[in-house]
């Protein structure tokens, strides 16, 4: 009954009245904003409808674009100069320009899968409403902590940068159209803009798309999270009161439990679908991001370090570990929560095969809930989304760069 009367509301009720999408708006609104700023409008303006939204989200698909084709440009400009003077500073140009259209690549793929992202977003609007979740204080308040961290950072590190830049570097060359702005407040203003550009869309753009990974990761274990609880309030029932366990209310809850838990099945699938490209791109991109940067830090004598470069390489140690860290931590969770269920499973069908034979539809429920397995969420298949792997990566990337500077000595 319990789930039947959850589905029947959500068809007779039209997303951009529910008031869930209006919760989940208001838990995350500031993440919202952002990706529909950046094109990206998961909710598809189910809650709010906003102009200057719209207008912006424009603009930036619009400067992505620009601030793609002016990187390729000009560093084909610059690597062709500096291969005649400086062969080493060639190689880094080209190979920061090797990683950026990844950005770009990432943000279609997130449009490709929008459709999938708001279905899946409406899956956890119904789960939350069957299990008479409250939105956590503590969760909004750490993803917007996050956001205004990442947003802090750039614009800091990158006018820091711009206002720092040697007239003798040949990012001068590369943050003022080519030369174009000599000095002068215009100059600077270039600079501080284009700087501002380029770093937000090589780094930042790609901690958004983090952050929002994240919190459907998160949300999803809090789900499980709960659903286990409810299955250890059932496996305490049987325990202390046997004979209660066979009343028509707790048989009704323990019908709607299995139901759940095939709906579960379903949406941890669906996850893995909406999520498992993008993070295949997400990780290959900052993973170049750092390889990149190790290299350059690495190969880079100390008369050429400067505070530019060193803005450079701290916005990049400040997003591209904490990403992959943060989006493998929050995909392990699941896993974690799904070990769970399934030991107080294996316990509830042992303590229900004591107590009577009267539990054999149950219990032959149970059992069939236990071969459903949930995936290891992957990018691609290719890379399991588990701290483990992430140690594997920072090593073998740590390794690399060990073998760099035994070939530079």
């Amino acid at each position: 009954m319990e789930i039947g009367l959850g589905e029947k509301k959500f068809k007779d009720e039209s997303p951009c009245k529910s008031k869930l999408h209006y919760k989940i708006w208001q838990q995350y609104k500031f993440l919202w904003l952002i990706l529909e700023i950046h094109g990206i409008d998961i909710l598809k303006n189910s809650v709010h409808e906003r102009t200057i939204s719209k207008v912006l989200s424009k603009f930036c698909v619009v400067f992505m674009h620009l601030v793609q084709i002016y990187t390729i440009c000009v560093s084909a400009i610059l690597c062709f100069v500096m291969s005649l003077y400086d062969v080493f500073v060639c190689k880094i140009l080209l190979s920061y320009t090797v990683a950026a259209p990844l950005p770009l690549i990432l943000h279609y793929i997130i449009r490709s899968k929008n459709l999938l992202l708001h279905q899946l977003v409406d899956r956890y609007c119904r789960i939350h409403a069957l299990q008479e979740r409250n939105p956590k204080t503590e969760t909004r308040k750490a993803v917007n902590f996050i956001l205004f961290g990442i947003i802090f950072l750039c614009i800091t590190l990158s006018s820091t940068s711009a206002l720092t830049l040697p007239s003798d570097s040949p990012l001068k060359f590369f943050y003022s159209f080519c030369d174009t702005f000599q000095e002068g407040t215009a100059a600077v203003f270039i600079r501080v803009l284009l700087t501002l550009l380029s770093f937000s869309y090589q780094y930042v753009y790609p901690g958004f798309v983090a952050v929002m990974c994240g919190v459907l990761f998160y949300e999803f274990s809090e789900i499980l999270f709960r659903y286990q609880k409810r299955l250890e309030a059932r496996y305490a029932t049987v325990l202390q009161y046997p004979s209660e366990f066979l009343n028509a209310e707790n048989m009704d809850k323990m019908q709607a439990d299995i139901r759940m838990y095939t709906r579960l099945f379903e949406t941890v699938h669906q996850l893995q679908g909406a999520v498992s490209l993008i993070c295949f791109v997400f990780l290959c991109n900052q993973t170049i991001v750092m390889f990149c940067s190790l290299s350059d830090f690495v190969l880079t004598e100390e008369k050429y370090f400067s505070i530019p470069k060193i803005c450079e390489n701290t916005l990049i140690i400040a997003l591209v570990p904490t990403s992959l860290l943060g989006i493998s931590f929050c995909a392990s969770r699941i896993r974690t929560h799904y070990e769970n269920v399934q030991i107080t499973l294996s316990l509830l069908i042992d303590a229900l095969l004591e107590e009577n034979k009267r539990y054999a539809d149950i219990i032959l429920s149970l059992n069939n809930m236990k071969k459903k397995s949930f995936p290891v969420l992957s990018a691609c298949g290719i890379a399991d989304l588990s701290p483990k792997f992430m140690i594997g990566l920072f090593g073998s990337i740590f390794t690399y760069g060990l073998l760099i500077l035994n070939l530079k000595n």
